[in-house]
């Protein structure tokens, strides 16, 4: 019944860690320090992620949900120079504007020899251009795409509902019969 996420951020990191395995091995770089990025950051640490790089505008805020994930904090402008150890990128801002964009993304997957990168942007607007899911190695999931995972999660929950309760609705009529042929032996 409780197989599959629902929420964006679980999806999220059950996704990372299909696609990547083990998660305790790959370096996760999280733009924003909101909410969102802080549930999808601490998620990730309690799936094994050992390094995680926490980057956001305001520094402090960045810091500080480092602080208390075990992470790194880095200022929001040298996000790029971390760059070539990080295998997933969640990104979760408040930018008005794709943050990361294909023009920046290229030259920086030509510098990582073929390893792939797994993008996950939880963002609204979104952070990070659509057309960076066309550079080969690029991963990109936004937040619809999430949701639909989370949906059917949903609707494949459901139907194990339905399934459980036939088979309590079955044990009940066996136990109301049983019930009755104990009362009227005894009568």
């Amino acid at each position: 019944i409780t197989r599959g996420s629902e929420s964006g951020g679980a999806v999220a990191v059950e996704l990372a860690g299909k696609i990547c395995g083990d998660l305790g091995h790959r370096g996760v770089m999280v733009l924003g320090a909101g909410d969102t990025s802080e549930r999808v950051a601490r998620s990730l640490v309690s799936r094994g992620v050992k390094t995680v790089i926490v980057s956001n505008r305001t520094f402090d805020r960045a810091a500080q949900l480092a602080g208390e994930i075990g992470g790194r904090a880095i200022h929001f402008d040298h996000w790029q120079n971390e760059f070539p150890d990080v295998d997933i990128l969640i990104s979760s801002t408040a930018a008005p504007h794709p943050v990361v964009t294909r023009e920046k993304l290229e030259p920086m997957m030509r510098q990582r020899a073929g390893r792939p990168l797994f993008i996950i942007d939880l963002a609204v607007p979104r952070d990070v251009d659509p057309e960076a899911n066309r550079i080969d190695g690029v991963f990109l999931y936004d937040i619809d795409s999430l949701q639909a995972i989370a949906t059917r999660s949903m609707a494949v929950r459901q139907r194990e509902v339905e399934h459980c309760e036939r088979i309590i609705d079955t044990h009940v009529v066996d136990f109301v019969g049983w019930l009755r042929r104990v009362q009227h032996s005894l009568a």
